[in-house]
């Protein structure tokens, strides 16, 4: 059996505790560090998310308008006549508006063969029937 005096048994005693304890805190400091990068990851990641989530949100409603402007000129029908300025101005209303649904578009004259040496003032029909 080999006897140790007790100065140098506590001097080995707290160079241990010492070793240990400086081993155990860079063991937990280094594990703490990856756990808060990969933190800081994830709070990236949900970040980025929220982000196209409220890009997505304002093309949305940027459809959800242009959906509601589209079914709002369901359907036009006029019967009275119209001069040429008038059909003009009428389907540049409409067709300028943005995005139109239609089933079929009608213009009617009120001659049936175009006359080239007579000045006569043609009346038009316009029907613009729109998808529902």
């Amino acid at each position: 059996m080999i006897l140790i005096p007790r100065k140098g048994a506590m001097i080995i005693l707290f160079v241990t505790l010492i070793v240990s304890t400086l081993g155990s805190l860079l063991y937990f400091s280094g594990k703490t560090y990856t756990y808060v990068s990969k933190l800081e990851q994830k709070f990236i990641e949900v970040r980025s998310v929220s982000r196209n989530i409220a890009q997505l949100e304002t093309q949305l409603k940027q459809l959800e308008n242009v959906r509601a402007s589209v079914y709002s000129v369901q359907s036009t029908f006029a019967k009275n006549e119209m001069t040429p300025e008038q059909v003009k101005e009428k389907l540049y209303e409409v067709l300028s508006s943005g995005l139109l649904i239609t089933d079929y578009i009608v213009i009617k004259a009120s001659l049936s063969e175009p006359i080239v040496f007579k000045k006569l003032s043609v009346k038009y029909t316009m029907i613009i029937r729109g998808s529902e």
